[in-house]
């Protein structure tokens, strides 16, 4: 969990110096992470005070079970699935690296936003309102900045702006991912098939497609995963506060992911919502994920509008060119406008890229029915989630993702 929740505070000081007025630099972003680090590292040598730190506390409890597992994967780990996700692993670093930010748009909207702010030390421009605002940022947009901070990160960190650095984001997210899955996969069936499902995540061309484009989609992979992982793991414990508040903690990342973000959070909501001491946890869990609505209330303040500059149905402002643009990529290629002929082909584009995780997916639903009849709402709302953008998304009939 290290890359994605790094990844979340890098996004929340950004945040929170741009709202303060303060210039975003590196040096001022690592001492914000240092400062972090070391609150952390001195609850946890002085044990007798975790009490007393109380939310703090609940930000390293993972530590300890974290090292043990590590130590397990290492002693008990079948060989020949290790050996598949590390060289997948370092194909895929290489791949990255050699080839950064492959996606058609990435260039000139996250890794543009990451290269303006490191030349302009702040987000003033963001969302662009007025001309002054486009001569920097040309394309209306207005999403979360936590995949350009990342970047803006590692720019910053050598001084240059040089897209193959990149790779140590988009990589750290493929195996954070990975890590996420083992977890789920052990929860639910033991070690040795938390390995199987981590090789069979790792194998799926729609997950390694979607991260490899350099975009927002391996966080939003992360905050669902991490969500559900953290949830399956507080039904197993006592009082299951701890965890809750770590999936909170992945909710907040999807939040600042991508301006669907927060529709994410159902994902860990729903099953705390089923099990016991669910108020307490359905508490902790909130607190962890409101500092990821700071970017759609500094929206707000500025514009009036938490998604500017999207349209919404409450005809809050928002810019009239990208409106009449999404109309026009809706009407053209939304699949409900569409003929039955691209429905087949999505199916199918999706059948060869992710056929195998969908299909032993519903077949550890069914053999595992009671241990994840809780996760049932996050997985079929996530499903509904992506058939309602498919018809409606302008992409929707080149890509399944």
């Amino acid at each position: 969990a290290a890359v994605p929740l790094s990844s979340l505070m890098i996004c929340l000081m950004i945040i929170f110096l741009q709202a303060s007025g303060r210039p975003i630099r590196f040096n001022t972003v690592a001492i914000g992470l240092l400062s972090i680090t070391a609150v952390c590292f001195v609850t946890e040598v002085r044990s007798a005070w975790v009490r007393s730190f109380g939310v703090v506390a609940l930000w390293i409890t993972g530590a300890r079970t974290v090292q043990k597992q590590c130590k397990n994967m290492v002693t008990k780990s079948p060989r020949l699935l290790v050996g598949f996700l590390v060289i997948l692993s370092a194909v895929f670093t290489l791949r990255v690296a050699l080839e950064p930010l492959a996606g058609w748009d990435t260039p000139f909207r996250w890794d543009w936003l990451a290269r303006c702010m490191l030349q302009h030390e702040s987000l003033h421009f963001y969302p662009p309102q007025t001309a002054a605002d486009f001569q920097i940022y040309s394309y209306p947009d207005g999403l979360p900045p936590l995949v350009a901070g990342v970047y803006w990160w590692l720019y910053a960190s050598i001084g240059a702006a040089y897209p193959p650095i990149t790779a140590v984001a988009v990589a750290g997210q493929f195996l954070s991912l990975l890590g996420l899955v083992y977890g789920g996969g052990q929860i639910i069936a033991g070690q040795r098939y938390g390995w199987v499902a981590a090789a069979v995540a790792a194998s799926c061309p729609l997950l390694i497609n979607g991260l490899a484009i350099g975009q927002e989609t391996g966080f939003t992979a992360i905050a669902v995963t991490g969500q559900l992982v953290c949830s399956l793991a507080a039904t197993k414990s006592t009082d299951g506060g701890r965890q809750a508040f770590g999936g909170g903690l992945f909710a907040a990342l999807g939040c600042l992911a991508r301006d669907y973000g927060p529709v994410l959070g159902v994902a860990g909501f729903a099953v705390l919502l089923t099990r016991k001491h669910r108020f307490r946890n359905l508490a902790l869990f909130s607190l962890a994920a409101a500092p990821g609505l700071s970017w759609y209330v500094r929206n707000w303040w500025l514009t009036g509008n938490p998604v500017f500059s999207n349209p919404t149905p409450l005809d809050l402002p928002s810019n009239p060119v990208l409106a009449a643009l999404l109309d026009h990529f809706q009407q053209s290629l939304a699949l409900r406008h569409r003929p039955a002929t691209d429905f087949v082909n999505l199916l199918g584009w999706l059948i060869s890229d992710a056929g195998l995780v969908i299909v032993l997916g519903l077949l550890a639903m069914v053999y595992y029915g009671r241990r994840l009849i809780v996760t049932w709402p996050a997985v079929l709302t996530v499903i509904a989630l992506w058939a309602w953008s498919r018809s409606e998304a302008a992409a929707a009939a080149r890509s399944p993702r």
